[in-house]
């Protein structure tokens, strides 16, 4: 894809907890999108992200709602995926970045709703994904519109994503 985009790169394979020794460090951003909730050591897992930072570095982690309403589906439609997970809520994940010695600056649930993130399992390789993407979507769409309308705000029950922004610090 980058290449395609003629994005100029440079992809490094490894594993987090024990980086390439030639693997720089001092970033200032480091992105972590749905990573961290596999590792029963969550703070751990944080800060072997964090540690490619320089003082002052941004992370910003966002991992699936295991806790609420998008969890509690996921467990009822595939089990096996669900238990791949350390269901976290967002004080934990927040508490998970301040025990790896990072300073918050957000932490949060993100949209109000969104379908589109449960697998199916079995349904799915049933009929396919399509057909309930498709379905997923449309039932999540006039919550978008609406919901606001109605004062409905991401929270701990509905919202499929948390957010956690942290600094290194200086």
């Amino acid at each position: 894809m980058l290449e395609r985009l003629s994005v100029e790169h440079h992809i490094v394979t490894g594993d987090v907890f024990d980086p390439p020794a030639d693997f720089p460090g001092g970033f200032d951003f480091v992105f972590s999108n749905g990573l961290l909730e596999h590792f029963t050591d969550t703070p751990g897992a944080v800060a072997a992200c964090a540690a490619f930072l320089r003082p002052g570095g941004l992370m910003i982690t966002l991992i699936p709602n295991m806790t609420g309403a998008p969890g509690w589906l996921q467990r009822f439609f595939d089990r096996e995926l669900y238990e791949k997970h350390v269901p976290l809520d967002c004080a934990q994940l927040a508490e998970a970045h301040r025990q790896a010695g990072l300073e918050i600056t957000a932490s949060h649930y993100v949209m109000l709703a969104h379908l589109g993130v449960i697998q199916f399992g079995a349904m799915e390789r049933l009929i396919g994904a399509r057909p309930l993407q498709v379905l997923k979507l449309a039932l999540s769409a006039p919550l978008w519109g609406l919901g606001p309308l109605l004062g409905m705000r991401p929270n701990h029950i509905t919202s499929p994503f948390i957010l956690c922004a942290a600094r290194k610090p200086a």
